[in-house]
């Protein structure tokens, strides 16, 4: 059973064995998204280096089929000249096309090993996403529902008795703030000269009339200047 496997069903038992506390869904998910970040690190760094293996085994390739392309040359000048360095450069060529063997059956299965980790990495990244997508909806979902147990009115609810007891204290300020003003008022009254207050309200009402004259005067002067033009 492979690694990305067996992760899938410790994380599915964990799920099924937990209570139904929603803070203990909450920290098992995030351990979950947590164990699932480890190991997707961990398939990552294997994955880069199957990756440089991939590259050196090429470049190892390239430079034994170079070598072996040199010992042929070499052998066929030596063919006629000295036919058993000629030989030796043969047994050159079988080895060094014995190591390309090698190389490119280590590059096969470097290639499988990518493909089996590509896949599992994807998976990896898959299921973390969709912890995160249903967790974060649930959570979402599960405050809402905390949100309108709290809101609803009941007669011992909380937040009703939290209402009555601003209802309560703002009563309380509104007829101490009434009692200031009207104890104000009253010293404000007690402060007053009446003559002086007499006079004012006279000066008030003749500022009014004069007012009132130069309104009717303008009123006139707009009439008279309009008959004219006609």
């Amino acid at each position: 059973m492979n690694t990305v496997k067996r992760l899938f069903i410790s994380i599915k038992q964990q799920i099924e064995n937990v209570a139904e506390d929603f803070e203990d869904h909450q920290a098992l998910i995030n351990a979950a998204i947590i164990e699932l970040d480890e190991v997707g690190a961990t398939t990552q760094i294997q994955l880069n280096r199957t990756r440089n293996e991939l590259t050196n085994y090429e470049k190892q390739i390239k430079e034994t089929e170079a070598e072996s392309t040199l010992w042929a040359d070499r052998a066929r000048k030596l063919h006629t000249e000295d036919e058993s360095k000629a030989l030796d450069c043969v047994k050159r060529i079988k080895t060094l096309q014995s190591q390309s063997q090698r190389l490119a059956e280590q590059i096969d299965h470097s290639i499988e090993v990518e493909r089996h980790l590509i896949k599992d990495l994807n998976a990896i990244n898959d299921k973390r996403s969709e912890l995160k997508i249903r967790k974060d909806n649930l959570s979402s979902r599960q405050n809402r529902t905390v949100a309108d147990q709290l809101m609803a009115h009941s007669e011992n609810g909380v937040v009703t008795q939290a209402d009555k007891i601003l209802d309560r204290w703002e009563n309380r300020v509104v007829s101490n703030e009434y009692r200031t003003q009207q104890t104000h008022h009253a010293e404000h009254l007690d402060t007053v000269d009446p003559l002086q207050h007499q006079f004012e309200q006279e000066e008030e009402t003749e500022s009014l009339k004069n007012m009132l004259d130069q309104l009717t005067k303008t009123a006139d002067q707009t009439d008279q200047s309009g008959k004219s033009d006609q």
